[in-house]
């Protein structure tokens, strides 16, 4: 199945925001305060959790919302979907927004550092199908919270990064493109970056053998 982003059709023509039931998430992409995610972003993320058809979805970041509303809505009209948000700001917007809207019961909250978050869903062994990525903007944050998402994504699954345009940030997708088994999905925004699991991390891995080289090339690292 291809995951090549449908381009925007039929969503109720000069509207950006025809496809919005939530009225939390209309009214988010409307005032568009600062740090929100930009309408025709959010459509996409809504668009693509669709077409996955996650059973689970993870958010690192909830900023102001929409993003989070934005899948949440597109895994209600799936039929229903878990979706576990990291957040480690007691304060964030997005939080205020999700419980005056009522909503706040929908997802499952974890306050507390990604990097903390993370190892812990592993242990207790959640899988994920979508993970959105928009924690703290940083090389090293990414790239953890990249790591720890692959172990929990199903091969087939989608990261999307948020601002991938940032110098940093980009320089982390780039390594999980070059050096695990992804594949970009296209036809995003392009502050949206999106990679599609193809199989699991078999680095250091061939016949049973602890191996440090791809399947016996040499190679322990490909440059990004």
């Amino acid at each position: 199945m291809s995951l090549e982003a449908p381009r925007p059709t039929g969503d109720g023509g000069d509207d950006p925001l025809a496809w919005v039931t939530i009225p939390a998430l209309a009214e988010v992409l409307g005032q568009h305060p600062g740090g929100a995610l930009p309408a025709t972003s959010a459509r996409a993320l809504y668009r693509l959790v669709r077409r996955i058809r996650p059973s689970a979805a993870l958010e690192i970041g909830l900023g102001q919302g929409a993003s989070t509303l934005a899948v949440l809505q597109a895994l209600q009209e799936l039929g229903g979907g878990r979706l576990v948000c990291v957040e480690q700001r007691r304060s964030a917007p997005g939080l205020a927004r999700l419980r005056s809207s009522g909503l706040l019961s929908q997802i499952e909250l974890h306050l507390q550092p990604s990097h903390l978050a993370l190892p812990r869903l592993l242990q207790k062994g959640v899988r994920i199908q979508f993970a959105f990525l928009d924690g703290r903007h940083l090389f090293d944050y990414l790239l953890v919270d990249l790591f720890y998402c692959d172990l929990l994504l199903d091969v087939g699954g989608v990261l999307v990064c948020d601002d991938a345009r940032w110098p940093g940030l980009e320089k982390a997708v780039r390594f999980f493109e070059s050096n695990r088994a992804y594949e970009r999905v296209g036809g995003l925004p392009r502050r949206l970056a999106a990679l599609r699991k193809l199989g699991d991390d078999q680095r250091g891995r061939r016949t049973g053998r602890l191996r440090n080289d791809f399947e016996g090339t040499g190679k322990t690292f490909v440059d990004f």
